[in-house]
């Protein structure tokens, strides 16, 4: 595990525990409960199945160093699909995702988190960045690498618990700085996101307060 939590913004930072692991084939199944090995039999895909372990481990090794009991730490979902924690009564936000080779995960009791990573390598044709955009981003972001357009959405989505049921057209970017932006949901819901390239992957955090 490395935690990724001092690159981010000093407001945040206090917040929210960031880190990333490596999806590798030796984490061991003993480290799953009852619930957890259900859901890992059930997958059929073996890359599934090593992201689920990888990210399941990660966790654990995030919640030991907030001085957290993992043994007793439920991950759930709420009625939408989106993950949380609950612990000692007291529910966490969580956000996890994973590229092909790494996956990584925000922890915070206090603020509501999205999170979305992409390798900067991934190709994205023009006709993805003209679906995802609005005339006015193809125009404002211009010099954006797509695929880091494409995790600022989905981030922004993951935080808002909708999934699929977003058009990320909907997610409208609305200012730019170097790593932070503001997108606005529906033009309704105004969120920050923090967007940083780290060892060649685009790692995109939105949250709300």
């Amino acid at each position: 595990m490395q935690l990724l939590t001092h690159l981010l913004p000093a407001n945040i930072s206090g917040d929210l525990t960031l880190a990333w692991c490596k999806i590798y084939d030796d984490y061991s199944i003993d480290i799953l409960n009852a619930d957890e090995w259900e859901k890992y039999r059930a997958f059929e895909s073996d890359n599934r199945r090593r992201e689920y372990l990888a990210s399941r481990w990660l966790i654990r090794q995030m919640l030991q160093e907030m001085d957290l009991n993992p043994d007793t730490f439920l991950l759930k979902k709420d009625e939408k699909g989106k993950p949380f924690g609950e612990y000692d009564g007291i529910n966490y936000h969580i956000s996890i995702a994973h590229t092909k080779e790494r996956v990584v995960c925000g922890i915070s009791l206090n603020l509501p988190i999205g999170i979305d990573i992409e390798s900067e390598s991934r190709s994205a044709p023009p006709a993805v960045r003209r679906r995802i955009l609005t005339a006015r981003e193809l125009s404002m972001l211009k010099d954006e690498q797509t695929i880091r357009l494409w995790t600022l959405k989905e981030a922004s989505v993951k935080l808002q618990g909708e999934g699929l049921r977003t058009n990320l057209r909907e997610c409208n970017i609305i200012s730019a700085d170097e790593r932070l932006f503001m997108v606005n949901i529906n033009g309704q819901h105004e969120i920050n996101i923090c967007s940083f390239n780290y060892r060649m992957n685009w790692l995109a955090i939105a949250w709300n307060h």
